[in-house]
């Protein structure tokens, strides 16, 4: 059930601009795989603009934060892990959550825009079993329609079909690079395949995706996968960075899509244009 509060076809390949390399740091990152292909990313041309900083307070009058990577997915809608969200948060009302797109060292070129509404499927903490990976997506709508200046992206139901194939592009604020701060953007990433955790009775048709070609780290979580369709003029997301670990004998970065992803932002845009 959906909670609110306050076509398949072959992506095809595209190279942005405005890209640098890295200069080299020592890291202590999550799961990296080499090569890593992440480079940082100053570009403020779409789609890179629909990306953006996700900030949530971890306790109220606290100046500390968790860091997340959103995408707009609508007009006024931004798509995130749920595990990003402080579901402890004390009192009757969710935490406050602000969204600053193309943030970058302090900086804030188009501003920063705060959650009005949210919308769940389930309320995850620590993404560590094939459930709560398969259905760790949040949508937020903002207090103003920052797509209509900034464009975003639409959603895609993920097919096996391409399974270990390199079409996916991530962008995020991983800790371990940029501490947070700085946006990188990776290519060619691949998913080794996409499976429904399959319990009778228990929520859903959502995928759990592995993936050893994206390097994730910390603040990174709820950045998407996204790619390009011929004749379509914009990227569609097929699900966002979760976690790391072993799942189903699998040691891998770790995402979460399928249709309840999709019934999400449709939800969230229908009820809020």
């Amino acid at each position: 059930m959906i909670r609110e509060g306050a076509r398949h076809g072959q992506p095809v390949r595209y190279r942005p601009t405005r890209l640098r390399p890295v200069e080299g740091r020592p890291v202590r990152p999550l799961n990296v795989y080499q090569p890593d292909r992440r480079v940082e990313m100053d570009s403020l041309a779409y789609p890179f603009s629909t990306v953006g900083r996700v900030t949530v307070p971890v306790a109220p009058g606290s100046a500390e934060v968790k860091v997340g990577t959103g995408t707009l997915i609508g007009p006024r809608h931004v798509l995130t892990a749920s595990h990003v969200m402080n579901w402890h948060w004390p009192g009757p009302n969710l935490s406050p959550v602000a969204f600053t797109p193309s943030f970058n060292r302090g900086a804030a070129p188009f501003g920063v825009a705060n959650a009005t509404r949210t919308y769940w499927f389930r309320e995850v903490d620590n993404p560590d079993d094939e459930i709560s990976v398969s259905l760790d997506y949040i949508v937020f709508v903002l207090d103003r329609p920052l797509g209509d200046q900034l464009g975003f992206m639409g959603t895609r139901a993920y097919s096996n079909d391409w399974d270990d194939k390199p079409f996916w592009f991530n962008v995020s604020y991983p800790h371990d690079l940029g501490n947070d701060e700085v946006p990188f953007f990776q290519d060619q990433v691949s998913f080794e395949d996409a499976d429904n955790p399959g319990i009778v009775g228990q929520e859903g048709d959502g995928l759990y995706m592995d993936t050893e070609t994206a390097s994730v780290d910390h603040g990174a979580s709820g950045s998407a996968f996204f790619a390009f369709w011929a004749n379509e003029d914009f990227p569609r997301v097929v699900s966002v960075t979760s976690a790391e670990g072993t799942l189903n004998f699998d040691d891998d970065n770790w995402a979460a899509g399928g249709p309840p992803l999709n019934r999400l932002v449709n939800k969230a845009r229908a009820d809020f244009p």
